[in-house]
């Protein structure tokens, strides 16, 4: 019973160590629901801008032929 317990905790705390080392290796931290609205509007700009900028460029090269 004793040696469950004891890998239980372990198993725990291998957890706990990698989840910390993660985010410490790709620089995580919180972010702010205000963070997540903002970078999905950045996006969907960029999406737009995109977008745009393909169906330019099939207008001219459909224009050319």
């Amino acid at each position: 019973m004793d040696e469950m317990v004891f890998i239980a905790c372990v198993k725990v705390v291998f957890r706990v160590l990698r989840l910390q080392y993660r985010t410490r290796e790709y620089d995580i931290k919180e972010i702010t629901d205000k963070e997540k609205t903002k970078n999905i509007e950045t996006l969907n700009i960029e999406k737009k801008k995109h977008r745009n900028q393909l169906s330019e460029q099939l207008n001219i090269e459909t224009n050319k032929t």
